[in-house]
């Protein structure tokens, strides 16, 4: 199936690349036609925050809370998904539109900045449940044996 692929006009099959980002910047659409798996969808962020527009299955974006038609496109079947690739690749405006969604969410929700005040306050309430609990509570919260 690898070699037909690689066969067509158009497709390049580059395999293992050391940095994806060039990749990522000189395609038009970015998808994500996973079936099943689990984990983070680093991948995905990475190109929400180089602004593409994305068709994703739900389980490829599974975990993001992203909004669908705002953010990127999400299909289900072959045939939703080949539909929603056509229309992102004949639509440049709503490819800018989705791309331009997409960065602003990774750059308010993913950005270094709002990670860390999130874990910051996050912190904070530990420590006050530390200050407020009983010494068998902040034993358990420091990983002691209680």
């Amino acid at each position: 199936a690898e070699q037909a692929i690689g066969a067509r006009e158009n497709v390049t099959l580059s395999g293992r690349v050391p940095d994806v980002r060039p990749y990522v910047a000189r395609s038009t659409v970015f998808i994500v036609p996973l079936r099943m798996g689990s984990g983070t969808r680093l991948k995905v962020l990475e190109a929400m925050a180089q602004g593409m527009p994305i068709v994703s299955t739900s389980i490829g974006c599974e975990g993001l809370d992203v909004v669908a038609g705002e953010h990127l496109l999400i299909a289900d079947t072959p045939d939703e998904f080949a539909v929603a690739t056509l229309r992102l690749l004949q639509d440049e405006t709503l490819r800018h539109h989705l791309g331009q969604r997409a960065r602003q969410f990774v750059v308010e929700r993913y950005d270094w900045d709002h990670i860390v005040l999130h874990l910051e306050h996050v912190y904070q309430q530990v420590i006050e449940l530390a200050r407020h609990s009983k010494p068998e509570t902040t034993m358990a919260l420091r990983g002691g044996q209680v």
